[in-house]
């Protein structure tokens, strides 16, 4: 099993029409082709590319992949639907796509959050976190061990950390986490920079390192949509 994180960059105005084609008109096309539910879609509301329409869906295996997009490419209602729906221009302008694989962190955010289910609602944060060549493990114990914990005493909820298998700026981690609102995620922040975990675990990675393993990153806010809400832990809907 893997997951497809697509990135969709919307033409200027047009993020409410992507948002109502993928929440009403493409779900009975995806789910003919042989889709999983997807585990999640969001409107962004701040970083690059925007405006920009995000969703995350599972797959069995590349060979399922490849035999659902197949399927639906070959539907005969799937280029009406689209035409129909962009009107005299397109609406999706492009996209990124990023094939990502579970890591060792799904473990430590069951344990972290077991009370969590059911969607996960509020503001949600996406980071691409880039990593040193040969320090992937380093950095995935230290979101483990540190981070992750240091995030939830802060008030946020990770959903999912993945390894980027197939993206731009490999190598690299994406983390998604849930927090309340934008206060909640500036106080968040500020919180987690002044844990005395993270700063000693930051000191260490310094005085080895002359940096940090996940010192730099790519970041987006998002809204999840009223349509598709993540679950928490990225639980399937399906």
């Amino acid at each position: 099993m893997f997951y497809e994180l697509r990135l969709y960059k919307s033409a200027p105005g047009r993020l409410h029409e992507i948002d109502a084609r993928m929440g009403g008109v493409y779900p009975p096309l995806f789910r003919r082709a042989g889709f999983h539910a997807p585990l999640g879609q969001w409107n962004c509301t701040t970083g690059a590319m925007m405006p920009l329409y995000v969703w995350l869906v599972r797959w069995d295996s590349h060979a399922h992949r490849e035999a659902t997009f197949n399927a639906l490419y070959q539907d005969p209602d799937w280029a009406r639907l689209r035409a129909a729906t962009n009107g005299p221009s397109e609406m999706v302008l492009g996209f990124n796509l990023y094939l990502l694989e579970g890591t060792s962190a799904r473990g430590t955010i069951a344990t972290l959050h077991p009370d969590r289910a059911g969607p996960a609602h509020g503001l949600h944060e996406l980071r691409f976190y880039s990593l040193y060549p040969g320090r992937a493990e380093q950095a995935m114990r230290s979101l483990r061990e540190t981070h992750l914990p240091a995030l939830k005493r802060a008030g946020g909820v990770a959903l999912g950390a993945f390894k980027v298998s197939i993206g731009p700026n490999l190598p690299c981690l994406a983390l998604f986490t849930a927090w309340d609102g934008y206060e909640a995620r500036e106080a968040g922040l500020a919180a987690h920079a002044a844990d005395a975990e993270v700063k000693a675990c930051l000191a260490r990675e310094a005085e080895e390192l002359k940096t940090e393993v996940l010192g730099r990153y790519e970041s987006w806010l998002m809204q999840p949509t009223t349509h598709c809400p993540p679950h928490y832990h990225f639980a399937p809907r399906d």
